[in-house]
């Protein structure tokens, strides 16, 4: 089993409420947080207080893990919040402002782009869980809306009917996986 899948498995454990996998998720997750950490605000105790407060959050909030998703970005979006956190602290305690490092634009271009692609891997799965009907649909209304289909004029009221129904449903789903979003 790898790493990542060991931690998926000790943190769903965990968010099971099985507190005997403690030390194993700790033991897993304390360097990559503390590697993330420093790399964003740099090796010094900023980092190491960052590091700190984000897996203090990542065990408070284990029961909010979904053992559907992978561990580590559940994990790493704690982290960045916290170090976001700990940036603006730092701006505001200072006169001067820090100075973007060609390493945060990278990392927050990778933070965007794990982001989408968490973002386009939920939908796909709420998509796949949609009727076939329902997918067809959609995907008839979104061709339509980019202009692949321009042969085939006005939609009836029945095809905008099935397509509210359709998005209705995706976006229940969507509500049900994400909350309020």
């Amino acid at each position: 089993m790898t790493d990542l899948a060991h931690l998926d498995h000790e943190l769903a454990r965990l968010a099971d409420g099985d507190r005997s996998v403690f030390s194993s998720v700790f033991g897993l997750l304390s360097p990559i947080v503390q590697r993330f950490c420093r790399r964003r605000l740099g090796d010094g105790p900023d980092a190491a207080d960052a590091a700190q407060i984000a897996l203090e959050k990542i065990f408070a909030r284990a029961s909010d893990y979904d053992p559907a998703r992978p561990a580590l970005p559940w994990a790493l979006a704690i982290t960045a919040w916290e170090c976001t956190t700990v940036r603006t602290q730092r701006r505001r305690a200072r006169t001067e402002p820090l100075p973007e490092t060609e390493l945060d634009a990278e990392l927050e271009g990778a933070d965007h782009a794990l982001a989408q692609q968490a973002d386009r891997a939920a939908l796909h799965e709420a998509l796949a869980q949609l009727s076939p009907s329902d997918r067809a649909t959609l995907e008839e209304a979104f061709f339509d809306s980019l202009g692949e289909d321009a042969n085939r004029g006005p939609k009836d009221a029945s095809f905008r009917k099935r397509k509210e129904r359709a998005l209705g449903r995706l976006r229940a789903l969507w509500r049900g996986a994400f909350g309020n979003g």
